[in-house]
């Protein structure tokens, strides 16, 4: 795992870094009791080749653990609406498997920081100045039509 996080996962102009998120460890039945095995769940956001970073993978692990990837998607850029404002994130999103839908947009209130975490909130203030830039976005969208 020490050489999965330290390695160069890659960087985009506009995506910034690939993150690498070490998120579940489970090993053993007991501290005094030597584990028989042992399993990582990591997450992975790639912002260049994906075929490439796989391959980066397996040549790290070698033959010393099985490799199992339970989702993947290229990495996403989305459409911008001129006159908003736009922010780059390192957190994945469920739009690749959406695209077939039409454009996609990914819009909401909030900070990130809060999204997908135990504490997850918006405040009352968040909520309503979302609406408003909902119905800002819809007239956009509307003219550009």
């Amino acid at each position: 795992l020490e050489e999965i996080r330290a390695a160069d996962w890659g960087e985009d102009g506009l995506l910034g870094p690939s993150t690498l998120n070490i998120g579940k460890l489970e090993a053993g039945v007991a501290m005094n009791v030597f584990a028989e095995r042992a399993s990582a769940t990591l997450l992975h956001r790639i912002v260049d080749d994906m075929k490439r970073r796989k391959a980066q993978v397996l040549e790290i692990v070698r033959d010393r653990a099985e490799v199992t990837y339970l989702t993947q998607a290229e990495p996403q850029r989305m459409h911008v609406v001129d006159g908003f404002k736009t922010k780059v994130v390192s957190f994945g999103t469920d739009i690749p498997y959406l695209r077939e839908m039409g454009t996609p947009l990914l819009i909401g209130p909030g900070s990130i920081l809060d999204a997908h975490t135990e504490d997850e909130k918006i405040t009352i203030q968040q909520m309503n100045e979302a609406v408003e830039i909902y119905k800002r976005l819809y007239f956009t969208l509307k003219e550009e039509a």
